[in-house]
C-alpha cells in the first residue's frame, strides 16, 4: 500500500508516502480491503495519518505546555526553594529531566519519577 518497511518508520520516505496516500482519490476504497469486525475504515485512516509527523512527534506537546515564571529566565535568577513549573523532557533509570525554562533542564532523582509528559513542579 505503501511501498516502505518497518525500518522506514520516521523517515522523509514513509511520511511522504502517508501523506500522498492520505490525499489520494481512492484512499477509502483500497483501506476498505482492511478493514475487519474490529478494525474499521476510521481507525485505518488514523493509522495511516499517525505515520505523518515527524518521528519525535509528541501528540501532547500543545496541551500540557508548562506555564513557566517570566522572572526565571536564567538559570542564576532559581534559588533553593523556588517552586517551578516544566515539562518532562526525558526520563532515564536514574531519573528524569524537566524543561523549567531556563538553559539547563532540572533533574528529578528517580524516587520522585513523574509519568513521561507529566506537568511537574520541582525545586
Amino acid at each position: 500500500m505503501l511501498n516502505c518497511q518497518l525500518t522506514d518508520v520516521g523517515s522523509a520516505k514513509l511520511k511522504g508516502a502517508a501523506i500522498q496516500f492520505m490525499l489520494s482519490a481512492d484512499r477509502d476504497e483500497r483501506l476498505e480491503s482492511f478493514c475487519t469486525n474490529n478494525v474499521g475504515l476510521d481507525t485505518l485512516r488514523d493509522v495511516v495519518e499517525a505515520l505523518t509527523p515527524p518521528l519525535n512527534f509528541d501528540e501532547r506537546q500543545d496541551c500540557f505546555a508548562p506555564l513557566f515564571h517570566s522572572s526565571v529566565m536564567k538559570i542564576s535568577k532559581l534559588r533553593k526553594g523556588r517552586l517551578v513549573s516544566g515539562r518532562i523532557e526525558n526520563v532515564t533509570t536514574f531519573g528524569a529531566f524537566c524543561d523549567i525554562g531556563v538553559e539547563e533542564n532540572a533533574y528529578i532523582p528517580q524516587h520522585a519519577y513523574p509519568r513521561g509528559g507529566s506537568v511537574v513542579v520541582t525545586w
